[in-house]
């Protein structure tokens, strides 16, 4: 992950001041003072809440049936429409989600 923050730094001494600032900087108050509201936007935070719920769900699910096994004990069309489908959603949502721009891929200011 530390070498994400140094390709999307505008230098690598900026970078490596990031990384620092990671280790060094305590700031409990940037929780309830609207800086993570410039982090992501009101959508983002739906879609991490949403994320979250259905994290919640699929896990109650699993103490009651084997999800995994489920799956495999259903037809071979049903099986492979759940795979397509999941993998639709995957690419969807984190490909093009909120924000997309094909102009600020990472690589882009190189």
């Amino acid at each position: 992950m530390f070498a994400w923050i140094i390709f999307r730094a505008e230098s690598l001494r900026a970078g490596l001041y990031m990384i620092k600032s990671i280790f060094t900087t305590f700031n409990p108050w940037i929780l309830i003072n609207g800086t993570l509201n410039n982090f992501m936007d009101y959508r983002q935070w739906e879609i991490l809440g949403i994320s979250i719920f259905i994290l919640f769900l699929v896990s109650m699910a699993q103490e009651r049936i084997v999800i995994r096994d489920w799956i495999l004990k259903q037809h071979i069309t049903v099986r492979w429409g759940i795979y397509v489908c999941a993998l639709l959603v995957i690419w969807l949502c984190g490909t093009y989600g909120f924000g997309f721009d094909a102009q600020a891929f990472i690589y882009g200011g190189f």
